[in-house]
């Protein structure tokens, strides 16, 4: 079943820095990392979270990856539809 609310999905995320601190059992190593919040993605596309061993989430990215195509198909249909109005326009 093709997957249609991507880009209202997508929309409702954001882009986030962080730092890991050893409380999901990954190490701080001092780097700063950007990413989502894997709360906010559960909302809108739960097969895009893990639930980790110590119950932690984490975003499995590889499937976000597929609504971000679904994302980028509905982009390009609502591109082609208006240039197709605009072109009968002139």
């Amino acid at each position: 079943t093709p997957y249609t609310k991507s880009v209202d999905d997508l929309s409702t995320l954001n882009a986030v820095t962080y730092q890991f601190n050893g409380a999901g059992g990954t190490l701080d190593d001092g780097k700063t990392y950007v990413g989502l919040i894997a709360q906010d993605v559960q909302k809108v596309f739960p097969l895009a979270v893990r639930v980790k061993p110590d119950n932690s989430l984490a975003v499995d990215y590889q499937k976000l990856c597929a609504l971000a195509f679904a994302a980028i198909k509905e982009l390009k249909l609502e591109v082609d539809t208006m240039k197709a109005y605009f072109k009968n326009i002139k």
